[in-house]
């Protein structure tokens, strides 16, 4: 490349009669800036589009006249890579990925990196349904070949493009997707369209949110509220206890199973405040009904949350003060998974609340794979078994004969 600079030469009578200038070389200066416009294009690790040419790209279609679709791939589980591995042994992982993929594209389908732990493809007048699904096999197969010592999980969400649709919006849907797939699909690689009905569901969703949200932030309990089932002793019926169960009426949808009222507080990090008001609830009823027979006990169910919280020991010893109930009237519930999650950390934390007289039951077991030699490590006094044993007891299968044997 030259640049060149020059003038005209010009007789008495202004008359042009030569030019004379100079060439000067700018090939260098020409590949810097073309570097510079690569860079400002492309992922420096991938050479993939980047977001900024993605939306140059995105908003030059027209996706009321073409059927176009985003395939968003969520890689977000590749991140404890980074904490155990380095950054560098992930960005070669991410790499031989994008590498692989790439070999997928043509002049209708493109793929973009659209964050740390994402690519997009953006696939261009696709025919059906059919057809994004076959292109979700080809993704799936390449995938397949990174993942085959199954450490991770990769969600993949498709989102069918709208005349309206914004490239963040589209992609922030793409992305939803892809990880609520992550979260209820235990296959190694899935995928989930985006559709309206999952448009509804995180609408529902975020609308709850701020309702526990409210729920933690006041004193008042709102449309928190508690049942009470008996639990009998089977050899002569009485009463020697109440478990606790947490209940929720949205002043939006009305009743909210605790299948999603629990995980939506826990994942809304609020467990520990609306945890505190349960709590709280329930050693008022403790306080009445030991009115009428004092060893009746109370059972709860406790987040491993609420245990790893710092705070938890000083604030039962504050309730159980302030209620004026006996510790050794309470049991705590811990689900199997919960326990064996850092058997040390939680055999220190139950043996502080041990001390103050209460209790602790081992919740679902048998769904998990705890032994009985791990059992005999753990503070427990009750084991309660999962219903997939006792439903089946009276039936003569496998199930039966094992349940019989944890109970002899």
């Amino acid at each position: 490349w030259v640049y060149d600079l020059g003038e005209g030469v010009f007789d008495d009578d202004g008359k042009l009669v030569a030019i004379e200038g100079i060439l000067i070389d700018i090939s260098e200066q020409k590949k810097y800036r073309s570097q510079l416009e690569y860079n400002a294009e492309h992922d420096l690790l991938t050479n993939l589009y980047n977001r900024q040419k993605f939306h140059q790209i995105f908003n030059n279609y027209d996706h009321q006249q073409e059927k176009n679709a985003l395939f968003v791939i969520s890689l977000l589980e590749f991140a404890p890579f980074i904490v155990s591995h380095g950054l560098a042994y992930y960005n070669k992982m991410f790499k031989e990925i994008s590498d692989s993929l790439v070999k997928l594209t043509n002049q209708e389908i493109l793929l973009f990196r659209n964050h740390e732990f994402g690519l997009t493809f953006y696939f261009r007048n696709y025919r059906d349904k059919e057809n994004l699904i076959a292109f979700y096999d080809k993704i799936k197969s390449i995938l397949n070949k990174h993942l085959a010592n199954g450490l991770t999980k990769v969600g993949l969400g498709i989102v069918k493009l709208l005349k309206n649709d914004s490239l963040e919006g589209a992609l922030k849907n793409g992305l939803i997707a892809a990880n609520r797939t992550l979260l209820f699909n235990n296959e190694l690689i899935s995928y989930a369209f985006f559709d309206e009905k999952m448009a509804q569901e995180i609408e529902r969703e975020n609308i709850l949110k701020e309702e526990f949200l409210e729920l933690a932030k006041t004193s008042d309990d709102l449309g928190l509220y508690l049942n009470y089932q008996p639990i009998i002793f089977s050899k002569n019926g009485e009463v020697v206890g109440f478990e606790t169960l947490a209940r929720y009426q949205s002043s939006n949808f009305g009743y909210i199973s605790p299948l999603e009222m629990i995980p939506l507080i826990e994942k809304s990090h609020l467990i520990n405040e609306i945890g505190y008001k349960i709590i709280s609830q329930a050693l008022t009823f403790l306080k009445k009904i030991s009115v009428f027979k004092k060893d009746l006990f109370l059972s709860l169910n406790l987040s491993i949350l609420q245990l790893l919280d710092a705070e938890f020991l000083e604030k039962i010893k504050f309730l159980v003060k302030e209620k004026k109930v006996d510790p050794k009237n309470i049991v705590f519930e811990i689900t199997e998974s919960s326990y064996f999650l850092n058997i040390s950390t939680i055999k220190a934390l139950t043996k502080n609340i041990n001390d103050l007289g209460i209790e602790f039951a081992i919740d679902d077991f048998g769904v998990g794979y705890s032994s009985f030699h791990r059992l005999s490590e753990i503070n427990f006094k009750y084991l309660k078994i999962d219903k997939s044993f006792t439903k089946k007891l009276l039936l003569p299968n496998q199930k039966a004969t094992i349940l019989i044997d944890i109970i002899s």
